[in-house]
């Protein structure tokens, strides 16, 4: 497993969910989408005119080849690790 995304209606609420709630490093609570919110989403932007969706992605594999040759020479700050590791709170 490379990444994660998750969504949910509601936050966890038994000792399962919290395990795995806490394995996620970065977490983002956001207002519900509105109705006309949805409609948007689903009909807007390239794929609404005809384009294709595929062709304006990066090449993810590509991209994380590029991650993994460079990793090795990231340097992360402490402050940088703590405000991470908060981050999880």
């Amino acid at each position: 497993l490379l990444s994660a995304v998750a969504a949910s209606n509601e936050g966890p609420e038994s000792d399962d969910l919290s395990a795995l709630y806490d394995r996620f490093l970065l977490r983002r609570l956001v207002a519900p989408v509105s109705d006309d919110g949805v409609l948007e989403l689903l009909l807007g932007g390239e794929a609404a005119e005809g384009g294709s969706v595929d062709a304006a992605l990066p090449d993810l594999r590509e991209a994380l080849e590029e991650v993994r040759a460079a990793a090795p020479s990231v340097r992360l700050p402490r402050h940088v690790a703590l405000l991470l590791r908060d981050a999880r709170a």
